[in-house]
């Protein structure tokens, strides 16, 4: 029979047993405390790092929870296996080389469950938005870990020299530990759900979400504690590419739901402009490969079609406004102006008003006028009117393409945090 025990914690006893002799058989596995027997049930959750070794299907380990075990109890905790139609229970030995192994996260002086190592290349911190510089990506950043286990990220954000750090768990165990590593930081016992109330530059949401029923929820209340440049990094599984689809996976510690990368990009996390940075690290229990994510707040945007008359951009427009984006038309914005005496207050109609009358309308002549006597009145009109409130809209027009109405637009657009894209066809414009 072969076998560890992967982890003796207060909150959870955990490994992995399996006897070639027994075949297809399961193993049934007990907890004893002082040969009193305190637990028992069968090795049938997915250990595919196991299955990996052994060349099975990896079904082997075992995971015991809220056994109601005291620090002073974990070295008198023992493991034993049979078949299930076996007679004779036989001892699984404890973690290799017979040391109780009780750390999640690894440091440098203890090796723990996590590669937390390798986790911390695959967040690809020097790719931050807003990072400091490529060696020290979290300097002068303030940093939030949600579930921050022993310390090892709130430790590494320290060492970096980022400004604040604050760490939350939900098991006391481990936060007493992160506290005598690092002083410097401020842990919290707390869950998700009751966060400081203030903002981060950056927020570590790594291996975790699985546990929440309500995902989108959870990562729409992040958001609210992003500052406008900051980014939250998530680590998660993904599982299977097509549709807005979920999947219940299960997992040594239970049956989770994993989200497809359609429901989780455009419906998780709606609140959030996400780009993938790549794989994880699979570790030890993981049935679904993770899946990094670096998550910035999004921000709505105004498509600017924009070229010499007939050249197709209202067509363009138009289709964009079929999608349901909605569309303003500069041309019919200085139609109006001409006609309607409600714009009279505005100097643009001025302008309008001295331009020959002759049919027809010539709205490149017109627009030229506006753009080199009032492009800021005109582009006031235009923000009082256009749909700025909606996620993504669309202007359009000739006028665009005067450098003095361009330039105005964007700047007002970025003040009030709507990113300008410009889309033509004259590559000189």
């Amino acid at each position: 029979m072969r076998g560890y025990i992967d982890h003796v914690t207060p909150t959870n006893v955990s490994g992995w047993v399996f006897d070639p002799d027994a075949g297809p058989e399961k193993l049934q596995v007990r907890v004893t405390l002082d040969d009193k027997v305190v637990a028992e049930g069968l090795a049938d959750l997915p250990r595919p790092d196991v299955g990996r070794r052994l060349g099975t299907g990896g079904e082997h380990g075992f995971r015991f929870a809220a056994l109601g075990l005291g620090p002073q109890d974990l070295p008198r905790v023992a493991i034993q296996a049979k078949p299930v139609t076996g007679d004779t229970w036989k001892q699984v030995q404890r973690s290799a080389g017979g040391r109780r192994r009780v750390q999640y996260q690894s440091f440098d002086d203890v090796k723990g469950g996590s590669k937390s190592g390798e986790k911390l290349k695959a967040l690809r911190l020097p790719l931050l938005r807003n990072r400091h510089s490529e060696a020290t990506p979290l300097k002068g950043l303030s940093v939030l870990d949600i579930g921050c286990n022993e310390g090892f990220f709130c430790g590494e954000a320290l060492r970096q020299g980022a400004s604040r750090v604050v760490g939350i768990d939900m098991n006391k165990g481990f936060l007493e530990r992160a506290r005598k590593r690092f002083p410097q930081a401020e842990f919290r016992h707390s869950s998700w759900w009751k966060l400081p109330n203030e903002k981060f530059d950056v927020i570590l949401f790594l291996s975790a979400i699985h546990y929440e029923p309500r995902q989108r929820t959870l990562l729409d209340e992040l958001a609210t504690h992003l500052t406008p440049t900051g980014t939250l990094i998530l680590e998660c599984g993904v599982q299977g590419p097509i549709g807005k689809t979920w999947q219940a996976v299960k997992r040594h510690d239970g049956v989770r739901r994993y989200p497809s990368f359609p429901m989780l990009r455009q419906e998780l996390l709606r609140s959030y402009a996400a780009r993938f940075m790549g794989a994880s690290v699979l570790q030890s229990g993981d049935p679904v490969p993770r899946s990094v994510f670096h998550c910035t707040l999004r921000e709505p945007m105004a498509l600017l079609v924009l070229g010499p008359t007939k050249t197709g951009k209202s067509t363009l427009a138009f289709d964009l406004e079929d999608r349901s984006i909605p569309l303003m038309q500069t041309d019919r914005l200085l139609g109006n102006v001409m006609r309607d005496q409600r714009y009279a207050w505005s100097p643009v109609a001025e302008v309008v008003a001295r331009m020959p009358k002759k049919p027809p309308l010539n709205f490149g002549t017109i627009g030229k006028a506006v753009a080199a006597k009032c492009p800021q009145a005109f582009v006031d009109l235009i923000l009082l009117e256009a749909p700025v409130e909606a996620d993504v809209f669309c202007i359009e027009g000739e006028i665009l393409r005067h450098a003095a109405i361009q330039q105005e637009l964007a700047a007002r657009l970025r003040a009030q945090g709507i990113k300008p894209w410009f889309i033509t066809s004259d590559p000189v414009a």
